[in-house]
């Protein structure tokens, strides 16, 4: 698989160990989880879509992917939906009772991906 097909980083997201694909084109993310996965396609984010998938072995696969340059704005939107969905997946409840650990999660998802993009945190 050519590396232009391939995740241009991963984040791992503590205290589910769980990683993140970030991607920077719908184009990339969707050949690898179409070779990876066997996954339909995502066609269609205006700037930048979070996703899971949960494959044949109940694992799950998370993404987010960048349409075009992030800025800071649209990477905590991203992580933030991520962090929502991974709160679903590992069956931690929302709301007031664990906002301080959704808080921290989210802080250090931005962070890494901010290294990624070499944007300053």
């Amino acid at each position: 698989m050519k590396d232009k097909h391939k995740p241009v980083g991963m984040v791992l997201v503590m205290p589910f160990q769980a990683q993140v694909a970030i991607f920077d084109s719908l184009k990339a993310r969707n050949k690898y989880y179409k070779k990876v996965l066997n996954l339909g396609n995502i066609v269609h984010a205006a700037v930048a879509v979070a996703s899971y998938n949960q494959d044949d072995d109940g694992a799950f696969w998370y993404s987010i992917t960048f349409q075009s340059e992030p800025n800071i704005g649209t990477i905590i939107h991203e992580c933030s939906h991520m962090v929502d969905f991974m709160f679903e997946t590992h069956g931690v409840p929302g709301g007031i009772e664990s906002t301080e650990i959704r808080a921290y999660m989210l802080q250090l998802m931005v962070f890494d991906v901010c290294e990624i993009f070499k944007i300053p945190t």
